[in-house]
């Protein structure tokens, strides 16, 4: 296994410091936020971005469902349109929580 110089990145968490890397005599770029496996990673290691952009992943999942009128039609039941529900709008927004990084 090698590791890629031209895709490698340096960030710093959690400190102000500032660190000179390098990787075969070749400096790494300093960045302030990448993303990583599809997940948005900033320095202050706070995970609201993310948040956000799954909030709006799952609202734009809703809102194609509005004009067939799956919420209003009375020959759906309750049961069926909570599940879509939970398919829909928890699915896309939990993806990728177990990376999001918790606060009090």
């Amino acid at each position: 296994m090698q590791i890629s110089i031209e895709k490698s990145r340096v960030m710093i968490m959690g400190s102000n410091e500032e660190l000179d890397v390098s990787i075969d005599g070749e400096k790494q770029e300093t960045v302030t936020q990448f993303k990583y496996l599809g997940a948005a990673t900033t320095e202050d290691a706070r995970s609201v971005q993310e948040i956000n952009v799954r909030i709006a992943i799952s609202t734009s999942s809703l809102a194609k469902l509005k004009p067939i009128h799956v919420w209003r039609d009375k020959n759906i039941s309750m049961k069926t349109r909570m599940g879509l529900l939970r398919a829909l709008f928890t699915s896309a927004f939990l993806y990728g929580c177990d990376t999001w990084t918790l606060n009090a």
